[in-house]
């Protein structure tokens, strides 16, 4: 959502060409209306991540090319959107999926994103917007076995970012991440969302009014799409108090409270 002229840009990979292609939405009442669809690259591989950054006033947009990692900065005039030079952010191989949020306490962005064949390591790198460009630190693994979906998104309340992913195994979990300079930094490592190798895509969302992160994902053993609350706050107050679990199990395992 660029928050300067109160609209919303997409992005997604067309089903038909590859290309990558960015559109604007404008809301009237509950009407919504679409600009004319720009293509930011002509071949494109696995999902797009997009993030708008209100100090420079620009969206982020990351993907992979087939054989490479890669950023551009978007603006956007009314309905019309400007490209800016690609860069790139993972040279030796692609990703098969990107995720990116901006980090308000840093001024800067997280990229989370799944490292090409034959590893498939989760890796994250910081994005840096400036003048109308964007350039890249060095890529970090945070999670060294395969990993099959990823997301992330920004925590106002603990001023870090929290990755979800899925792991080969179908495992969905959890790792915090703080941005210093250009460098990212796990402060909290693969906390499990859900094990039982039953669940997949998993996606992340932060509740401001609640100051707690939502996390949902698809539970393979029933069909359904569940949800947890992710929770570790930098205080304890009376409204981080959950319950009292009905039996005694071992850490990082669902209970009833």
């Amino acid at each position: 959502y660029d928050s300067n002229i109160g609209k919303a840009i997409a992005t997604y990979r067309h089903g038909g060409d590859s290309t990558l292609q960015a559109f604007v939405i404008s809301v009237s009442g509950t009407t919504p209306s679409f600009g004319t669809h720009a293509e930011i690259d002509a071949a494109t591989d696995g999902r797009p991540g997009i993030s708008y950054d209100p100090v420079e006033d620009a969206t982020l947009i990351i993907w992979s090319d087939n054989t490479e990692g890669i950023g551009n900065v978007i603006t956007v005039s009314g309905t019309t959107i400007s490209i800016d030079s690609e860069v790139t952010f993972e040279a030796t191989e692609s990703c098969d999926y990107c995720a990116v949020s901006y980090d308000v306490s840093a001024a800067k962005h997280l990229v989370a994103y799944i490292e090409g064949s034959p590893s498939y390591y989760g890796n994250m790198v910081v994005a840096t917007i400036a003048s109308g460009s964007v350039t890249f630190g060095t890529p970090v693994t945070f999670e060294y076995s395969a990993v099959t979906d990823i997301n992330c998104a920004y925590d106002a309340n603990l001023q870090k970012t929290c990755i979800v992913y899925n792991k080969a195994t179908n495992n969905a979990e959890a790792s915090i991440v703080t941005i210093s300079g250009t460098t990212p930094t796990e402060t909290l490592s693969g906390t499990s969302i859900a094990t039982g190798a039953n669940s997949s895509d998993p996606d992340v969302v932060y509740d401001p009014d609640t100051g707690r992160r939502i996390c949902c994902y698809y539970n393979q053993t029933d069909a359904n799409s569940d949800s947890t609350i992710l929770t570790n706050s930098v205080t304890t107050t009376a409204d981080d108090y959950l319950g009292i679990a009905q039996a005694t199990v071992a850490d990082d395992t669902t209970v009833t409270i």
